[in-house]
């Protein structure tokens, strides 16, 4: 039987949740040689392509490999998503190798939502005076900011003029 040159890409993953910001995240790459012969010198290089069709940018290659027939391994380049939120292509590609002619499986991406959690107080008021004892209505602002649903709580402080002890106000999520 005649030899048969075919490596692919299996498998492209990222652990979630992946957030927004300056943390690397491992990306799994699975290869496979699904040919009949070993093959030698073998490289998967990564890219990334952040939401609104900015640039795509090269992430890392990985060290040559060799792959026996029907041999698989994984390969992990980390990959830093930045600050921008939304949804992020990863893309996966392994040059064709010598005599190869099946290349559709050569390349896999895998799309992968970048949360981004900011929750900002925009304005906080109250009246400027109050009489003892008496409640007062305080509105707060907030904004979320991100692209996740947040609950989270607002804490008010009420610190009496004079540096008399503070007063913790009951805490409300929004």
């Amino acid at each position: 039987a005649p030899a048969v040159h075919d490596v692919s890409v299996d498998s492209v993953s990222v652990p979630c949740p992946v957030l927004a910001g300056p943390s690397s995240y491992s990306v799994a790459i699975q290869l496979k040689n699904v040919g009949t012969v070993e093959e030698t010198s073998i490289t998967v290089s990564l890219t990334h392509a952040p939401p609104g069709g900015a640039p795509v940018i090269a992430v890392g290659t990985s060290a040559q490999l060799t792959l026996g027939p029907n041999a698989s391994a994984p390969v992990y380049i980390p990959w830093t998503p930045g600050t921008a939120a939304g949804t992020h292509r990863l893309t996966a590609t392994i040059p064709a190798v010598a005599g190869e002619v099946g290349i559709t499986n050569n390349t896999r991406f895998i799309d992968v939502v970048v949360e981004l959690h900011d929750v900002q107080v925009l304005s906080v008021t109250a009246p400027a005076s109050a009489n003892i004892g008496s409640g007062v209505p305080v509105t707060v602002t907030v904004q979320n900011n991100g692209n996740v649903g947040e609950t989270t709580p607002v804490v008010l402080i009420a610190q009496p003029p004079g540096g008399g002890p503070s007063v913790n106000i009951p805490t409300q999520s929004v």
